[in-house]
C-alpha cells in the first residue's frame, strides 16, 4: 500500500500543530505502509486516528501521552488488530508489477536481432520485483526510529531475496540456449491483451490501462514493420508514451 496520505487525510492532518504534527504523520504513514493488510480497513482506521488525534489536541493533550511515546509502537499495535488482505486485494496489488515484468522481459526478447525470448529473460521478474522492494525499503527508512527487529527483518528479507535472485539467473543461464521465436511471443501479447481486458471487466481496480498496453504492443508488432516510416515512428511513440504513463500510475493500487 502506498505511504501518500489521502485528501481527505490531508485535511485532517492540517489540523494538527506542532510536534504532534510530526508524531502524527509518522504513526499514519507507518500504518499505511503494511501491504499485507486490507487497505480499505488501514485507511478508515487511519482516519478515525487523525479524528481522534484532532480532539486530543484541541484538547490540550499531547498525543504522545495518548497514543504511546514511539508512534511506530502505537501503529504495530492498531495493525495486528486489522485485517489482512483478501486474495483479490492481493490481486490488485500484485497485477502491476505482474505486467511491467512481463512487459519488461518480452520487450527485451523481441526486439532482438534475431528476435528470440531466452529463457535468462525470466530474470526480468526478479529485477522489477528487486526495484519494488528496494523502493519499499528506502520509503520504510524514512521513518523516525526503526526498531532493531524491523531493521533485522527487512536485512534478512533482502538477504534471501538476493540469494533467490542470484539462483534463479544461474538455473535460467544454464537453460539459455531455448528460445522462443517472435511470431510466438505476438500470439502471447494478444493472449495477455484478451487475458488483462477481461481482468479489468472482472474487477474495476485493475486499471484499463494494461489491456491497452498489451494491445498497443500486439498491433504495432503485427503491423507496424508494413506501414511507412513516419507512421511507423508514430505508433512507437504513442507506445513509449502509454508505457511511461502506465508505468508511473502502476503503483497507485
Amino acid at each position: 500500500m502506498s505511504r501518500e496520505l489521502t485528501k481527505a487525510m490531508q485535511e485532517k492532518m492540517a489540523g494538527i500543530h506542532g510536534i504532534d504534527h510530526v508524531y502524527a504523520d509518522t504513526l499514519v504513514r507507518y500504518l499505511l505502509s503494511f501491504p499485507s493488510k486490507d487497505p480499505r480497513a488501514v485507511e478508515e482506521t487511519a482516519e478515525a486516528i487523525l479524528d481522534d488525534m484532532t480532539d486530543a489536541q484541541q484538547a490540550g493533550q499531547r498525543l504522545p501521552d495518548n497514543f504511546g511515546q514511539d508512534p511506530q509502537t502505537a501503529a504495530d499495535e492498531i495493525v495486528a488488530a486489522l485485517p489482512n488482505r483478501s486474495g483479490a486485494q492481493w490481486l490488485d496489488y500484485l497485477w502491476p508489477l505482474f505486467n511491467m515484468s512481463l512487459v519488461g522481459a518480452t520487450l527485451d526478447a523481441f526486439w532482438r536481432r534475431p528476435p528470440a525470448w531466452h529463457l535468462a529473460d525470466l530474470t526480468t521478474f526478479a529485477l522489477f520485483l528487486l526495484i519494488w522492494v528496494i523502493g519499499a525499503v528506502v520509503r520504510g527508512g524514512g521513518f523516525n526510529k526503526l526498531k532493531r527487529k524491523t531493521t533485522l527483518r527487512l536485512g534478512v528479507w533482502l538477504i534471501l531475496y538476493f540469494a533467490g535472485f542470484v539462483g534463479l539467473a544461474a538455473v535460467v543461464t544454464r537453460l539459455d540456449h531455448q528460445v522462443i521465436g517472435a511470431g510466438a511471443l505476438l500470439i502471447f501479447w494478444g493472449v495477455m491483451t484478451a487475458v488483462s481486458l477481461v481482468a479489468s471487466l472482472w474487477r474495476r481496480s485493475l486499471r484499463f490501462n494494461w489491456p491497452i498496453l498489451w494491445g498497443l504492443m500486439t498491433v504495432t508488432a503485427a503491423v507496424g514493420p508494413q506501414l511507412s516510416t513516419g507512421w511507423w515512428v508514430a505508433l512507437l511513440a504513442v507506445n513509449v508514451a502509454w508505457l511511461v504513463w502506465t508505468a508511473i500510475t502502476a503503483t497507485d493500487n
